[in-house]
């Protein structure tokens, strides 16, 4: 709430000055996309976890080593998938406040009376509001659908390294 606060105050401040005397750049309300350069050391590797039922497991290296390679593949996925839609929100974002911009100047420029550039103001607040609610609503999918599929990541896993568990006695 306190960075949407900051950001309507800087767009009162914009939507009071003449139009040509802003360049017709988008506030970025947010910090950085937190999904990109994810590296492996991003996230932690699963336990191998064999059945507690009284019998002694031998875990095969060979068929984790492959459980891994696959777990380590889905979460990089899982990753770049979140990084290439959070930059699309930050694309369409921009986008949207740009066209805002460019709408409130021609408003602007066309208005005759006080009242007329008071309801442009008006009209650029409201297209503001609406685009940081979708950027907000499209973050908050990105999240959900990150934390979906890392942890379809780990079930996958688990069911691959169950399968490597070897009954010793």
């Amino acid at each position: 709430m306190k960075i949407l606060t900051s950001i309507c105050v800087l767009l009162f401040a914009y939507t009071q000055t003449t139009p040509a005397s802003m360049p017709l750049t988008p506030i970025h309300p947010y910090p950085p996309n937190p999904y990109c350069n994810r590296t492996l050391d991003s996230f932690s590797m699963p336990v191998v976890e064999c059945p507690n039922d009284g019998f002694m497991y031998q875990v095969n290296l060979e068929c984790i080593d492959r459980c891994l390679a696959t777990y380590r593949a889905c979460m990089l996925q899982a990753f770049d998938t979140a990084c290439d839609q959070y930059n699309q929100a930050n694309i369409n974002y921009e986008t949207a406040m740009r066209l805002s911009l460019q709408e409130y100047d021609l408003c602007f420029a066309a208005a005759q009376t006080v009242i007329e550039r008071e309801a442009c103001r008006t009209t650029v607040l409201r297209n503001f509001n609406e685009a940081l609610q979708v950027l907000d609503q499209d973050r908050d999918t990105i999240e959900t659908d990150f934390v979906i599929n890392t942890h379809e990541c780990k079930r996958q896993f688990g069911l691959c390294a169950g399968d490597c568990c070897i009954k010793v006695w």
